[in-house]
């Protein structure tokens, strides 16, 4: 049985998990959500089935529950959650959580005001609030939904630091960042790095590579690349805002990352690891906000061959400027501002 904190119904609780498998933008997003809510008055405390992700919440002054259960298996925790809600006097849940079952959802809506982030559209949801900040989305699949819908990239979850300045368009294409996200197990930096730095077309470029704590292949390229003098290695970026703005392009999976490059107006080169990468790499790609190069796991040579093709496409100022103020049109970065809101409205109804 977990340890609780202290009572207090003045909180709004965030029921989110992070470590190797489902890496680290869930907790991530509702990092920023949380701190936007404390910058309007509010307060959050964070319910994770392990611990594995309280290093971070603690880290931004956030208190943590760590419920004792199986990450992918909510429905084996709702007595657990249940126990909670009750105890903790929880009047407001936000539920962010692939593992959702209709089950888990139905009776935690029953015993609180629930808020879910989705974009997998998995069955009709029962929740009081339902948020899908996927670019493009219009809420069409949602007809049935009884709630309040909140769709968009208004609505995307990042923090200020992606839209308090934007990065400045240079002459010239010199820095190029990458991001790995996650454990990599793919092995995209490897492959990028080995392809671009052979390149004889951008041996006038460096590469930042900005590679998770998780990545499987972590430890290599330290030792492989650490010393080079074209490549700088950065383990669990915390100034990513800043990394970007500094960068001349991002080429990055298809997550969160692509919606904090438009924030800065950074332009972007877009690749998938996942299936839930695809329509947001796409939909980006449709609104020529940013290049989708492929899924790598149709093949990672032939997405890498394209990456570099587009980059060589993107050397010239004007085309990188093009793209920049297409991103910036798609995404404000104000949209941790707007959920909160929403949740705290909600919260005191």
């Amino acid at each position: 049985m977990p340890r609780f904190c202290m009572k207090d119904n003045k909180i709004i609780y965030i029921r989110v998990d992070a470590n190797e498998h489902i890496a680290m933008g869930h907790l991530m997003r509702t990092l920023s959500i949380a701190e936007a809510v404390r910058a309007v008055g509010g307060e959050c405390c964070f319910i994770t089935a392990d611990n594995q992700g309280h290093e971070k919440i603690l880290e931004r002054g956030f208190t943590a529950i760590c419920l004792g259960t199986v990450w992918d298996d909510l429905n084996s925790e709702i007595a657990v959650m249940e126990q909670l809600i009750r105890e903790q006097n929880i009047g407001c849940l936000l539920l962010d959580s692939y593992y959702v079952t209709p089950e888990y959802m139905d009776t935690l809506s029953k015993m609180t005001r629930l808020v879910y982030i989705d974009d997998l559209k998995a069955f009709p949801y029962s929740c009081k609030v339902l948020i899908n900040y996927v670019i493009g989305e219009t809420g069409e699949a949602y007809a049935g939904f009884g709630g309040e819908l909140y769709t968009g990239s208004l609505y995307v979850p990042l923090r200020t630091e992606f839209s308090e300045t934007e990065g400045k368009i240079e002459e010239n294409l010199q820095t190029i960042m990458v991001t790995t996200g996650g454990a990599d197990r793919y092995h995209f930096g490897i492959g990028f790095l080995q392809a671009i730095l052979a390149d004889k077309r951008f041996s006038n470029c460096k590469v930042t590579m900005v590679v998770g704590s998780k990545s499987i292949d972590k430890e290599y390229i330290l030792t492989a690349y650490g010393k080079s003098d074209r490549v700088k290695i950065i383990v669990d970026a915390n100034n990513m805002g800043w990394l970007m703005k500094q960068a001349d392009c991002i080429v990055s999976a298809g997550g969160t990352t692509l919606y904090e490059a438009c924030a800065c107006k950074t332009p972007a080169i877009s690749y998938a690891v996942a299936d839930n990468q695809i329509t947001n790499v796409l939909r980006f790609h449709d609104l020529g906000a940013l290049y989708y190069a492929g899924d790598v796991r149709d093949g990672m040579k032939e997405v890498i061959e394209r990456i570099l093709e587009r980059l060589e496409y993107m050397k010239p100022h004007c085309i990188r400027k093009e793209i920049a103020d297409k991103m910036g049109m798609a995404v404000d970065g104000k949209g941790a501002v707007r959920i909160a809101e929403i949740l705290m409205k909600l919260f005191n109804e």
